[in-house]
């Protein structure tokens, strides 16, 4: 959902809170509602692909929505998005042989646990907001942005890895 949708969305479950506390005399608290529909919004935006991304074609989506989810990463999509919104999923990683693969996780209210070879060269960028994403060498962060490489041999298909997460977990291990 873009920016330019929202603020509408917003200020239309505004006007509606308004009219409704003013004509009707129901008492809502205006401030968690709307932070709670600003949640609600940004979850769907970014489960459906609109936000939060630098706009790569996905070849492959997996979404685990309220449930657990087991999912194997191999050769053949370039760019695989894997989305957990309140529930869990197991991401493993095969031994890869094409180049340049793209994972996207975002993790909302969830969590996320991504299980990758030793031995494979990986790329991760990762993104929380009041969440949470532990990195291979130990460190994590809850809020804001890190970066972390184990390009121990350049031969091999590096895996870049984009993570997210949002009130949420996400742990990367090597395996």
């Amino acid at each position: 959902m873009s920016t330019q949708k929202l603020l509408p969305i917003l200020l239309i479950s505004l006007g509606a809170l308004l009219l409704l506390n003013n004509f009707l005399g129901v008492d809502i608290n205006l401030f968690k509602l709307l932070l709670s529909v600003a949640l609600i919004i940004l979850g769907v935006s970014v489960l459906s692909g609109n936000g939060l991304r630098d706009g790569a074609q996905v070849d492959r989506s997996h979404t685990v929505m309220f449930s657990e989810g087991k999912n194997t990463v191999r050769d053949g999509a370039k760019v695989e998005r894997f989305s957990t919104l309140f529930g869990s999923q197991k991401i493993k990683v095969e031994e890869l042989h094409e180049g340049g693969k793209i994972l996207e996780i975002s993790t909302i209210f969830g969590e996320t646990k991504l299980q990758i070879p030793r031995s494979l060269p990986i790329h991760i960028s990762g993104n929380a907001l009041f969440g949470e994403i532990d990195y291979p060498d130990g460190e994590s962060i809850s809020f804001g942005d890190r970066h972390f490489d184990a390009l121990h041999d350049l031969n091999q298909p590096v895996l870049h890895i984009q993570a997210q997460a949002y009130f949420g977990s996400i742990k990367i291990r090597l395996v």
